[in-house]
């Protein structure tokens, strides 16, 4: 359901980058690293994940620990985030039907 005669916000871009910039303080407040870039197969990220084509995939943000980094295992409880249960990757996807 639209509830506007837009074809698509101005501003959409301006909220992603908020997004994205909240995101990376989240990741660096939960002792993560955050990883930007826009250098990716467009085409192929819309056919893999059958993105609706009106869909503009703009960009992706890695967010993890750099390989070879110290293990949390050496943290103390007082410093290590909480783990979590990962959604499966049906959780994340979206329905193509």
């Amino acid at each position: 359901m639209q509830d506007t005669t837009w074809e698509y916000s101005e501003f959409s871009l301006y909220g992603l980058g908020q997004a994205v910039a909240h995101m990376t303080i989240q990741a660096q407040a939960l002792a993560l690293f955050a990883r930007q870039f826009r250098a990716f197969n467009r085409d192929a990220l819309h056919a893999d994940f059958a993105a609706p084509e009106h869909w503009e995939i703009a960009t992706i943000t890695a967010i993890g620990r750099p390989a070879g980094a110290a293990s949390s295992e050496s943290a103390s409880d007082a410093e290590r985030p909480p783990r979590r249960q990962r959604r499966t990757l049906e959780d994340l996807l979206w329905p193509t039907g």
